[in-house]
C-alpha cells in the first residue's frame, strides 16, 4: 500500500457506505481529466444547483467525481481547495492528482468548484490584473490604495450584474456541501482540506456535525483564524533558521538566517536595487525591487513548504548582489491577475 494511503486508511479508517450514479438533483456527464504528467482520467462531471439563498435564484455548482475502485467504498470524499477563490477542478490536474487517485482505493472522490470559483456559474474570478509599475520599489501604502480601489471597482461591477456578493461567504460554502450530500444520497462525508479548505471544513463542521465522518485538515486556519499576521511569518522565520543551523550544508553558507534576513532588508529600504530580466521576445525588462518587495515575495513563499525552503538561498543570493530570482517574483507580483475572486 502506497505512504499516503497508509497514512489515510490509519486517521480516516472509511466504513462501508457507497454512492450512486443516479444521485437526486445532479447533473452527470462522461468527462477526461487531463493531469499535469499527460495522464487522460476517465472521470464524471458534475453539475447540481444550489440557492444564493433559502428563497431566490439558484447558483450552479460544478464538481468532478473519481469513482472508487473499492468492492465496498467508503463514504465519498470531497477535497476543498484554498484561496479562498481556488478551484478544485484545477487543483485535480496538478501533482495533488497523485494522492486523489491513490484514495480512488478507499471511496469516491469529490474535487469540488465552490461558488463563484472554476467552473461553477457565477464565475467571479478577476481577469484583471495589478499592472504595478515595474521602475520603482513598491510601497506598502499605494499598494493597499491601490488594492482598496479595485476592490471596490470590483464590488461595483459584480453588483451591477446583479451578484449577490454577500452569498458568496463560507457559510453558504459549509452549507452546499451538505446539499451536495443530500444530493448524492449518502449519510456522511470525508472531508480533505487544505489552507482556505480547512477553514470551510470546519464551517461545515460547526453547522453539520452529523454529516461528517472524517475530516484531515492540512495547513490548518481556524474559523477565527483567517488572517495571517505578523506573528505567524515571525514563527515561520525562526523555524528556518533552525532548519538551516541543522543542515550540515546549508549552515556554511547561512549560520544565521534571521540575521540575514535583517541585514538584506535593511539595505534594500535604503538603496532598492534595480535588475534586467531577459525576455523571450524584445529587450531585457528592468524591476527595480525594494524592501517591501521581499517582504511579500517572503510571505507569499511561506504558504507552501516547497518555496518556503527556497528561502535561505534566495536570501543568501541576494547578500551575492544575485537579485534575478526575487526579481522574477516581483514582477510576477505585479503583473498577476488581482486576486482568485473579484
Amino acid at each position: 500500500m502506497r505512504p499516503f494511503l497508509r497514512w489515510w486508511v490509519f486517521i480516516a479508517a472509511f466504513g462501508p457506505q457507497g454512492s450512486d450514479l443516479s444521485a437526486n438533483g445532479i447533473e452527470f456527464e462522461p468527462y477526461v481529466l487531463r493531469t499535469f504528467d499527460a495522464q487522460q482520467v476517465e472521470a464524471e462531471l458534475g453539475r447540481l444547483r444550489v440557492p444564493w439563498r433559502p428563497e431566490g435564484p439558484t447558483i450552479e455548482l460544478a464538481f468532478i467525481r473519481l469513482k472508487s475502485t473499492a468492492a465496498t467504498p467508503g463514504p465519498p470524499l470531497v477535497h476543498l481547495v484554498g484561496g479562498p477563490g481556488g478551484a478544485g477542478t484545477v487543483s485535480a490536474r496538478t501533482a495533488r492528482f497523485q494522492a486523489l487517485n491513490e484514495l480512488c482505493e478507499l471511496g469516491d472522490v469529490i474535487v469540488l468548484d465552490q461558488r463563484g470559483t472554476g467552473m461553477s456559474q457565477p464565475n467571479l474570478t478577476c481577469r484583471d490584473r495589478w499592472d504595478f509599475p515595474l521602475n520603482r520599489p513598491g510601497e506598502e501604502t499605494v499598494l493597499l490604495e491601490h488594492a482598496i480601489g479595485v476592490c471596490r471597482g470590483a464590488a461595483q461591477r459584480l453588483r451591477a450584474e446583479e451578484i449577490d456578493l454577500d452569498a458568496f461567504t463560507t457559510n453558504e460554502n459549509a452549507d452546499d456541501l451538505e446539499s451536495l450530500r443530500q444530493a448524492l444520497g449518502v449519510e456522511k462525508l470525508n472531508l480533505w482540506g487544505t489552507s482556505y479548505g480547512t477553514h470551510l471544513a470546519l464551517a461545515f463542521i460547526r453547522r453539520h456535525e452529523q454529516r461528517v465522518h472524517r475530516a484531515i485538515l492540512a495547513g490548518v486556519e481556524g474559523p477565527d483564524h483567517t488572517l495571517k499576521l505578523p506573528s505567524t511569518a515571525e514563527q515561520q522565520l525562526t523555524t528556518l533558521d533552525r532548519l538551516a543551523k541543522v543542515d550540515r550544508e546549508l549552515r556554511q553558507y547561512v549560520p544565521d538566517f534571521r540575521g540575514l534576513v535583517r541585514t538584506v532588508l535593511a539595505k534594500l529600504e535604503h538603496n532598492p536595487v534595480t535588475v534586467e530580466l531577459p525576455r523571450a521576445t524584445g529587450s531585457p525588462v528592468a524591476v527595480t525591487i525594494g524592501k517591501f518587495d521581499v517582504q511579500l515575495v517572503t510571505v507569499n513563499a511561506m504558504g507552501r513548504t516547497n518555496t518556503a525552503r527556497l528561502l535561505p538561498a534566495m536570501y543568501y543570493a541576494m547578500s551575492q548582489g544575485d537579485f534575478k530570482s526575487v526579481g522574477r517574483q516581483v514582477q510576477s507580483l505585479r503583473g498577476r491577475r488581482r486576486g482568485g475572486t473579484r
